[in-house]
């Protein structure tokens, strides 16, 4: 899953990708990671016990799945979502735990890396050539800059 956009590396007759790209990447940037984040924290299984018979039974008889496949039936469950997981599907209910859900969080992270660098480079380069116009003493070659 590719989720940090980054800034394409030319744009323009330039070569140079403009400041307001690079805000706009990093504002999608931001954007990700907070779904990234709230997506870990409603996949987060607080259920404690697969399903109940009955249960079971209504779900598979609202997914209109054979009865010899009810058994197999098991969810997982938090304050925003209830999954259904089917019994031959690849996906168990421990995929859904803290130690199985890093992966999204680590993610997360590296969108927002990806924002802060990009926030980063459009801010040093918005002020990079007011920074030449009075450079310090120190950066003078013989305290003069224009020689």
């Amino acid at each position: 899953m590719d989720v940090v956009r980054s800034a394409p590396r030319t744009e323009g007759r330039s070569g140079r990708v403009s400041n307001q790209n690079r805000l706009r990447y990093s504002k999608a940037n931001i954007a990700d990671a907070e779904r990234l984040l709230a997506l870990t924290q409603a996949l987060l299984n607080t259920r404690s016990r697969r399903m109940r018979r009955e249960l079971r039974e209504s779900v598979g008889t609202a997914l209109k799945l054979p009865q010899r496949e009810w058994d197999k039936l098991d969810c997982v469950e938090s304050g925003e979502v209830f999954v259904v997981l089917k019994g031959d599907g690849t996906i168990r209910r421990e995929h859904f735990d803290e130690q199985e859900l890093r992966p999204l969080l680590r993610q997360a992270i590296v969108a927002i890396a990806a924002a802060v660098e990009s926030y980063v480079a459009e801010k040093a380069c918005s002020r990079i050539s007011s920074a030449w116009d009075k450079p310090p003493d120190r950066l003078r070659p013989n305290g003069d800059l224009a020689g």
